[in-house]
């Protein structure tokens, strides 16, 4: 690699520099010429033809070499101050001195050229590896941002690292992009400047200089890639932390309010089935009283099989059991609160034996149709249907009602903890049901869904393998 490409004002001064040294070698010479031959005498002139390759270039060491051809005929060979020599070795001597001299310019030069590339490849590597070293220890966007400005300001070159999306490059500056994978994370814009010639950044070559801008550029995006993942891990941590906190905290709040609230319960129905009857304001109140300490005693209940679930101390007690059964045994605990939505059951007939938690899996149904009554307006009935599907290997319980439905920008999420379809409705609850269903449903393998009715109301199915179910006779 070259320098970059002098000035004129310094292309001349080099072209004089070497016309002076040609004429300060015969101002040299020219008290040798009665004591040493010609011939001698044109070593020191092609001496000096090699220390002017290597100092200026070619250009002016071949100027060298032809004035001092010029110069050595003129002064130091017979006659003197004349141009035709009296001796025909003396023309000879003078053209060889000539060639000589182009090839000792033509070969200083490129060791020249070799050395000021070896050091300017030393000096990148050198940079590239300092700068290498300072994103490794970066654990954020700001560390990777003054890595680059200490990278800059070692080469006085403005590089500018723009994060996001690309943009054109602004007037005067080179854009090189930043990319991990498929990824965009941003450009490195990189201006353009002469600077002085001991720069590495002032290379002739511009290919490589791009090269070496792509480098960077390379590790710049590898910096940012690995603390975009730095900080997801942080986050992640702090998440989970927090939740575990989180749950930590409802799970002990819940179990210290489980016996009152048991107890408060037990009253309640006491109150409500007292064999004296209760004057009618009496019997409405206690009848809200006992519906609401049931809603309470429920969401007490999820909140403790949430932080269960979480815990991972869960164990499934797997047994065979029918839809059927399930969803008779949900309907008898609900009977409550479906007293006022009628349930429509639909059962594809035949249906095999399924391996599940009955408990776990009553408390799925139950907040199924639970949720389901809570959203439906007074007298709309609630529909559960079962079949099965032979291709895929499963069976489905599927739950309608004519509510509202999810609002179609939060399907997608109706399974996050605390997500409510509507955070202003009347309707209570903290938004656990359907974790705690989707939780329990996929430690038993299978899968749960969410969907709207064309005709309005929501639709809640849950898939569950059927597996091989033992032969009657087997049991």
């Amino acid at each position: 690699m070259s320098r970059s490409a002098p000035t004129p004002r310094r292309r001349a001064r080099a072209w004089g520099v070497a016309l002076l040294a040609s004429l300060a070698t015969v101002l040299a010479a020219m008290p040798l010429r009665h004591l040493l031959d010609p011939a001698n005498i044109a070593m020191l002139f092609l001496v000096v033809v090699f220390f002017v390759a290597l100092r200026l270039g070619r250009g002016p060491a071949v100027l060298t070499a032809c004035a001092n051809v010029v110069l050595l005929d003129y002064v130091i060979v017979p006659p003197h101050f004349g141009f035709i020599p009296t001796d025909v070795q003396y023309v000879v001597t003078l053209v060889v001195m000539l060639t000589v001299g182009l090839v000792t310019a033509q070969l200083a030069d490129g060791l020249r050229r070799q050395a000021t590339h070896s050091g300017l490849q030393e000096r990148e590597t050198r940079s590239l590896y300092e700068l290498a070293r300072e994103l490794a220890g970066s654990s954020n966007v700001e560390q990777v941002h003054a890595a680059l400005a200490a990278y800059s300001a070692r080469h006085g070159r403005l590089v500018t690292l723009h994060l996001g999306t690309r943009e054109p490059a602004p007037a005067g500056n080179r854009a090189y992009p930043l990319e991990a994978g498929d990824t965009a994370l941003g450009t490195l814009y990189v201006a353009d400047s002469e600077g002085d010639e001991n720069g590495p950044w002032e290379e002739s070559g511009r290919n490589a200089e791009n090269v070496r801008l792509q480098a960077v550029a390379s590790l710049l995006a590898t910096a940012l890639e690995r603390v975009h993942y730095v900080q997801l891990a942080q986050n992640s941590q702090v998440e989970i932390a927090a939740e575990r906190l989180r749950n930590s905290v409802l799970a002990a709040v819940s179990h210290d309010l489980r016996t009152p609230m048991t107890v408060l319960i037990g009253l309640a129905d006491s109150l409500h089935l007292s064999r004296e009857p209760l004057p009618p304001a009496a019997a409405e109140t206690s009848l809200a009283l006992l519906r609401q300490a049931r809603a309470i005693g429920g969401l007490l209940d999820n909140v403790l099989d949430m932080a269960r679930l979480h815990s991972g101390k869960t164990r499934l007690r797997r047994e065979w059991q029918l839809f059927d059964d399930l969803i008779a045994a949900s309907l008898r605990l609900l009977k409550p609160q479906l007293a006022e939505h009628p349930a429509k059951v639909r059962l594809q007939p035949d249906l095999p034996l399924v391996e599940l938690d009955a408990v776990l899996m009553e408390r799925v149904v139950c907040n199924l149709i639970d949720n389901a009554a809570k959203y439906s307006p007074a007298g709309a009935p609630i529909e559960i249907g079962t079949y099965v599907d032979e291709a895929g290997g499963r069976a489905c319980i599927e739950v309608c009602d004519h509510g509202p439905g999810f609002p179609p920008g939060k399907l997608a999420r109706m399974f996050e903890l605390f997500e409510r379809g509507s955070p202003e409705s009347s309707v209570p609850g903290m938004g656990l049901g359907l974790a705690i269903c989707q939780r329990i449903v996929a430690a038993h393998g299978g899968e749960i869904e969410v969907r709207n009715r064309p005709g309005g109301g929501a639709c809640v199915k849950l898939w569950l393998p059927l597996g091989n179910p033992p032969a009657i006779g087997e049991e």
